[in-house]
């Protein structure tokens, strides 16, 4: 799973505000992922992964999520490379059942202009994230009409 399937992947998740980080709990693959929230910077030598390095800050009620490091790959069905970053926006509507997400990606090697998509949450505190504990992994590519996913 990588950063664009877990921010837009059609399963719940779950968000846990620590002191110095948050951490997203997506039910898709039962994933968790770190944002820091220390005001450090990337530290150097920090290796790529599908999910990247991501620091975060507060603008008034609105997280900002900046994310680099991504592996290459692909992003939404497009070859992206290891230059690409995001900065996500993460917003509690005022009667709080509501929470949308608007993503900047950006990649001077695959995009021409920054892309923006969008994502839209309904609380939903009923629902709960089981763990892949009797899961297999897929090891092989999916084909679907003739096409690789």
């Amino acid at each position: 799973m990588g950063l664009r399937q877990a921010d837009f992947g059609p399963h719940q998740n779950e968000i846990s505000i620590n002191d110095d980080h948050i951490e997203m709990h997506y039910a898709e693959w039962d994933v968790r992922r770190i944002i820091y929230m220390d005001g450090i910077s990337v530290p150097p030598n920090t290796q790529s992964s599908l999910l990247g390095y991501s620091t975060g800050h507060f603008e008034g009620p609105t997280l900002v999520v900046n994310t680099t490091h991504v592996n290459a790959g692909i992003l939404s069905r497009m070859d992206h490379s290891d230059q690409l970053s995001a900065e996500e926006r993460y917003t509690i509507s005022d009667d709080r059942q509501i929470m949308t997400l608007d993503v900047t990606f950006t990649d001077p090697w695959a995009l021409n202009e920054p892309l923006t998509l969008k994502k839209i949450w309904k609380w939903s505190p009923d629902e709960e994230i089981y763990p892949y504990d009797d899961c297999e992994i897929p090891t092989d590519f999916i084909e679907s009409q003739g096409e690789k996913l």
